[in-house]
Formats: C-alpha cells, structure tokens, sequence
C-alpha cells in the first residue's frame, strides 16, 4: 500500500516558494495537517537526538526546496512505479505477512528511508527533501533503499516474534544496518550499495574495502558518543570524504558472522551487542 503524500505538498507549493522563512513553515505545517503521525514521527526524532527540529527546517531543508523540486517529482514519480512492486517482492523472499505500507512525503531531514510503524502497521516512510539531497533519484538506488529499510522491518519482525527486544547503542545500530544491507542484497541477488551513488562516487566501495580495518578501530574509538558514530551513518557526516561508511562496515561485519551462523540466527542473538563488538575489534586487528 503506498500513500503519496506529494500531490498536497504540492498544493502548498506556490505559497510556499514565494514565502519568507515563517510563511514556508506555515505552509509546510499546513501540508502536515493532514498527516498528524508523521508530524509527530518527525518531531520525536528531533527530540531524541536533543536538536530543534524547526532551526533545521529553516535552515537547512527549506531553503533547498525550490532547486530540489524537479528531482523531488522525478523520484516521486519513481516511487509511485516501482516501491510498492519492490515492497512486494522483498515481502515474498522474506516471508513477511503481508506488504509494508510506503509513506512518500516531504520532511524535515529526518531520513532518506526509516523502517518504522505508520497507523499502526510496519510502513517504510520515503523522505522525498533526503532523498534528492542523497541524490538516489533512479530505479537502482531508489529500490535498493526500499529494500535495505523493508530488511529492517524484517529484522524487527523476527525479533518481536521472539520476545527480542530493539536494543540501543553504537554496537546495536552497526548490527541492525548491517543487517538490513544484507538483506537488501539478498532482495536483489547481488551486493548492491544504494549509499555508493549520489552523495558518494564510484571511488566509494573500493575505498570502503581497502580501509576496513581503519573503520573498524575508528568506530571503536567513536562507540562512546552517539555524536561521535553519526558520522558512519548521517549523511550529513563523513569519513575522510567518505559519507555512510558505517554500511559497509556493519555490512562486513555480518558477513563475518554468516562463516558460522546462518542470518537468521544472526537476527535472533539475545545480546547481539557483545558479538559485534568482538567481530569489529577483530577487524581493527590489523590497523596500525
């Protein structure tokens, strides 16, 4: 099930694009009105990393809106052909229950892709304003990331069945992303990197498997602040040039344990934390 969302940003639009700041968030909340759980989603998600959610829209969303617009309807337009088929065919080769519902909308920063629950029922919420600023606006990389965020909410599926918590922490979400760019491989039978293209370029994978151990013994040394681990993830971070590493690393780091635990025992740990963290100091062994 897909709700697209865009057509009533879309009605907004021309009052939005000639406002100042005050009158683009009026009218962006206006838009939001209709669709009060994602405000809340989004607002939350400010709230927990402590930052002010409206600053960020003023400064550093809003104001890319207009020069973004003719990508935003492309990868609109990409959404409503292919998502929902891939949500399918995902749902089929992980036996899910049924298809997840897919959330297209115009946000706040809050994420390209986020594997979450909407109305109730597990749903992959598509930020259209991150998506082009990522620059995953084909069908490789569009369908990649619907894949990578349904392998998460397959991740949470199997979990939950067992009475397995969600955990927190830097070990955990290296685990959890890891895991969900196992399973978008798997989706599209063949490693597929939807964080290699746009804000990265083809030097980006070569680069990542040459430097392994360095990301291993350098998020070691970050594990002790979230602050510090953004920059394997947020794509508003990088390393040494190199943004959303921490894919690679996590992906690297369950292939490691698939030597001798097939994924869905992987999936299951009861503490996976502790497996990780002795898997990525293996990995950093061999940096000097």
């Amino acid at each position: 099930m897909l709700i697209d969302t865009f057509p009533d940003f879309m009605r907004v639009w021309q009052r939005f694009v000639v406002a100042d700041e005050d009158g683009k968030l009026e009218a962006w909340m206006d838009y939001m009105a209709a669709y009060p759980e994602l405000l809340e989603k989004q607002k939350a998600d400010y709230e927990r990393s402590e930052q002010s959610w409206e600053e960020i829209a003023r400064t550093r969303i809003f104001p890319e809106l207009e020069d973004r617009m003719p990508a935003m309807q492309k990868a609109s337009r990409l959404i409503r052909e292919m998502a929902p088929d891939v949500a399918t065919s995902a749902r089929q080769i992980l036996s899910l229950q049924s298809d997840p519902i897919i959330v297209a909308y115009v946000g706040i920063g809050c994420g390209a892709g986020w594997a979450t629950e909407y109305g109730g029922e597990p749903a992959v919420l598509l930020g259209l304003e991150n998506i082009v600023e990522c620059g995953w606006t084909d069908e490789s990389s569009l369908g990649g990331l619907v894949a990578h965020e349904v392998g998460h909410l397959f991740h949470f599926e199997l979990r939950r069945k067992e009475n397995l918590e969600k955990g927190r922490g830097p070990f955990w979400q290296l685990y959890a992303e890891g895991f969900a760019q196992r399973i978008e491989h798997l989706v599209a039978s063949k490693p597929t990197w939807h964080m290699a293209t746009g804000i990265n370029d083809e030097t980006w994978l070569p680069w990542c498997e040459e430097n392994l151990s360095y990301l291993a013994s350098e998020f070691l040394e970050s594990s002790d602040s979230e602050e510090k681990t953004r920059r394997f993830f947020g794509h508003w971070y990088d390393l040494r040039g190199k943004k959303q590493c921490g894919y690679y690393l996590g992906h690297e780091v369950l292939a490691r344990m698939e030597e001798t635990d097939p994924l869905r025992t992987i999936a299951l740990y009861p503490e996976p934390e502790k497996r990780i963290l002795e898997v990525v100091q293996m990995m950093a062994g061999n940096y000097a």
